[in-house]
């Protein structure tokens, strides 16, 4: 049993008088972000807020200043998705969330400035404490193999060369655990001869003149989440002349957790027709690159065996759909509905990603 007098029990009772006395001083609402400050390890929803995430959306649901925003309702718009290159290794066990960074991005219990924040978010591409989620696939679909594209493994732009073994291979590893390749057992992870001096080639992760085994990440995937969220535009003439509504934005402040999470779509995001290089597909003309001859459907972007689970290519780069086992709800049942309300239950294909679960 712990005495009073032990060690351990004293420092606990010192680091709580510490953190008591900090905040006695900074008065009463700097004591409420002192408890926050001090929820840094993992976001709590109800822990950070006063509010919990279903009271804030409920605050949103009728819009602030210029911010349009309606709440989100399962029953009329379906589930809502978001785009990634994040593996289903690392969705499924983390969710979406950000790390808390204290009041910069906390709101508190004011849903005026919350509504602000979400604009800026939307119009000035700022930081905020929640994520972008949309109502179409196809949109979600995008974002992921954008991001995918994006994802390039650049040891001489953050290592002093390339024969910085310690760096490239923490780089390599941070490229495992968010993409979960190479796997452990690649050959790329020993050390070859590079113009007279050892080296890992962490170039082969992304440069298609070694070939397609090693090239990661490769697929980008639109997963599935069921939370609480607001529907969000804002006037062309309040983001600068552009219009996002096509994007079907909804907005889930604070994040989302892994029992959240339905699963996944992986969509393929190489170009079959251009040595493999993997696609920009920008930020607009979803249906198109959905749909169209050069689109994921389009047989362009056919998937190589090398790039499956089970060796086995296809020429239809929107996979089979990739269950989360950590759901907390009839996952199968849900995605029949949703699928069907979107309208895509069709165009999925059967390849399953070398990297998926």
């Amino acid at each position: 049993s712990l005495s009073f007098h032990s060690g351990c029990f004293v420092a606990v009772l010192t680091a709580m008088a510490k953190l008591l006395k900090a905040c006695v001083i900074l008065g009463t609402l700097q004591a409420v972000l002192c408890v926050r400050m001090e929820k840094t390890d993992r976001m709590s929803m109800d822990a950070m807020l006063n509010w919990t995430r279903a009271e804030l959306v409920d605050k949103l649901k009728h819009g602030y200043g210029t911010l349009n925003s309606w709440a989100h309702d399962v029953d009329r718009d379906g589930l809502i998705w978001s785009g990634t290159s994040r593996a289903p290794s690392f969705v499924f066990n983390h969710g979406f969330k950000k790390p808390y960074e204290g009041t910069d991005l906390d709101m508190g219990e004011d849903a005026g400035k919350w509504a602000q924040h979400i604009q800026d978010s939307i119009t000035k591409n700022t930081r905020s404490w929640g994520f972008h989620f949309t109502t179409n696939p196809k949109v979600a679909g995008q974002f992921g193999v954008l991001h995918a594209q994006k994802a390039k493994m650049q040891p001489w732009d953050n290592c002093d060369d390339e024969y910085d073994e310690e760096c490239v291979r923490g780089l390599m590893k941070d490229f495992q655990r968010k993409f979960n390749c190479p796997s452990d057992h690649s050959h790329i992870w020993e050390k070859v001869d590079c113009w007279g001096k050892p080296c890992l080639r962490a170039d082969k992760l992304t440069d298609t003149y070694f070939g397609l085994e090693d090239l990661c990440p490769n697929w980008g995937y639109a997963y599935v989440v069921k939370a609480e969220g607001v529907h969000v535009r804002v006037r062309a003439r309040d983001a600068y002349g552009k219009d996002y509504s096509a994007e079907e934005e909804v907005y889930v402040p604070m994040g989302v957790e892994p029992d959240e999470v339905l699963g996944a779509i992986p969509i393929y995001g190489r170009k079959a027709y251009d040595k493999y290089l993997m696609k920009n597909p920008g930020l607009t003309n979803f249906e198109q690159n959905w749909n169209g001859p050069y689109g994921w459907k389009g047989g362009k972007m056919a998937v190589p065996a090398v790039h499956t689970k089970d060796g086995k290519g296809s020429d239809n780069a929107i996979g089979a759909f990739i269950y989360n086992p950590n759901y907390k709800g009839d996952a199968h049942a849900e995605m029949a509905t949703e699928l069907a309300k979107k309208r895509i239950a069709a165009d999925l294909g059967t390849a399953i990603p070398r990297e998926a679960p």
